[in-house]
């Protein structure tokens, strides 16, 4: 599948830019502790020395919910681009992307790069990068 329109960068099929692939393909790899810390934030409680806080009031429940949301949305994005990639492909993609394993031998690597550059793609239009 071969896409030849323009997308929103000026470029033609998937495509990116430098700056917007390097992110993608970060968010990618940091994904298991985005998902873990995104997981345990609800169970989690904040830390308290015993000691007075800072000069201001503090909001920690505003605080930690904002950050899970922005976590939230980096989970979002990650599960929604790989849903929209075959089966068979999304776990080795997904192994190759986290921890630098190679792919493996039962399919062209011209067919797992193109999945893979779809998947970099998806995540940067889902996040709006």
């Amino acid at each position: 599948m071969r896409i030849t329109e323009i997308n929103e960068y000026g470029l033609k099929g998937y495509r990116l830019p430098n700056e917007v692939y390097r992110r993608a393909r970060w968010l990618v790899s940091d994904y298991p502790r985005i998902k873990t810390e995104y997981e345990s934030m609800i169970t989690d409680t904040p830390e308290k020395d015993g000691q007075p806080g800072g000069s201001g009031p503090g909001d920690p429940t505003a605080r930690i919910a904002a950050r899970r949301e922005s976590l939230g949305r980096d989970v979002d994005a990650v599960e929604k681009a790989f849903a929209r990639i075959p089966k068979e492909y999304a776990g080795e993609i997904f192994k190759h992307l986290t921890t630098r394993s190679q792919y493996p031998a039962w399919g062209d690597p011209h067919t797992w790069y193109r999945h893979q550059r779809k998947v970099l793609y998806l995540i940067a239009v889902i996040r709006g990068y």
